[in-house]
């Protein structure tokens, strides 16, 4: 091997390691890219289901509110149908006792 030949051997073998190199790098670099992707999607989901989670249960709050005001407006109404009943008596029997 002559100076020259063993001059390019060495420049070949200092440009392979340094693309070797490279493409480590570059590999450590997609890696971290794929998990910083997967991490924000994950975050997008866990985040979506959080609002979906949310709404259903104001929903489900709201539903059960809504049928507790009906319940005590029944019993309202009820209790003041019975409270009228009894004025309507009352006021009944002080008339025949008037005459």
């Amino acid at each position: 091997m002559n100076l020259k030949n063993l001059y390019n051997y060495n420049n070949i073998t200092v440009e392979y390691k340094t693309l070797v190199k490279e493409k480590k790098q570059n590999k450590e670099k997609e890696i971290q890219a794929a998990i910083l992707i997967q991490k924000c999607f994950r975050g997008f989901v866990v985040r979506k289901k959080y609002l979906i989670f949310k709404y259903y249960i104001k929903y489900m709050q709201n539903q059960i509110q809504m049928l507790s005001c009906k319940f005590l407006l029944k019993k309202m109404k009820k209790a003041k149908s019975e409270e009228q009943a009894i004025l309507y008596l009352s006021d009944n029997a002080t008339k025949i006792q008037k005459m």
